[in-house]
């Protein structure tokens, strides 16, 4: 059966999940510009927990972990 008012409410959680990750990376990445690579972190890693698909978010952490090491 079609259900148009889940399928929006779908919609309207994803648009909000995105709209976070997007907010986390971008503090991320403020984060890092300051200098503080374990802060860009800390919120790269909790933009990764909402959308793990997102390559921005994705090589960002992959690139400060090396920098970590």
């Amino acid at each position: 059966k079609n259900h148009p008012q889940s399928k929006r409410l779908i919609k309207q959680c994803k648009a909000k999940i995105e709209k976070m990750s997007k907010e986390l990376y971008d503090k991320g990445v403020e984060e890092y510009a300051k200098g503080n690579i374990e802060g860009a972190v800390f919120y790269w890693q909790k933009a990764y927990e909402l959308t793990s698909k997102d390559r921005k978010v994705i090589n960002a952490l992959r690139k400060t972990r090396r920098e970590l090491r």
